[in-house]
């Protein structure tokens, strides 16, 4: 019993690397977009092949700290925010308004907090 369990080991750590690696939805989506400056759209993947749109608004989980993007603090970068892009890496690409004055083209790795969940968004909190 103890070799059939050390046997399985690699197999058994290699299914839980992969089902980790599904919840971040860059790795198991396709087709993003952006829809009014702040709705994320895309088709998630789930462990089947199978694809479902899925949207999320990402306007409450990401802020604009003088033209700079950051994930938390309030939200709202929308407000503030021109010009957003998201690619199919799912960095978030804006330009935004400065504290003082003028604008700076700034970008955001949203895949380390948006993940698939079962064809869904869904924003891990802090």
């Amino acid at each position: 019993m103890k070799y059939l369990i050390i046997s399985l080991f690699p197999f058994l750590f290699c299914l839980v690397i992969q089902s980790l690696r599904m919840k971040d939805a860059s790795d198991s989506g396709i087709n993003f977009s952006l829809r009014y400056n702040s709705i994320l759209v895309g088709q998630l993947r789930d462990r089947d092949g199978n694809f479902k749109l899925s949207e999320i608004d990402i306007s409450r989980d990401i802020s604009n700290i003088d033209g700079n993007l950051t994930y938390g603090r309030g939200g709202g970068f929308d407000k503030t925010c021109r010009n957003c892009s998201i690619n199919q890496r799912l960095i978030l690409s804006c330009t935004c308004q400065r504290a003082i004055r003028g604008f700076k083209q700034t970008t955001l790795r949203t895949g380390a907090f948006i993940q698939n969940n079962d064809r869904n968004f869904e924003i891990r909190r802090k």
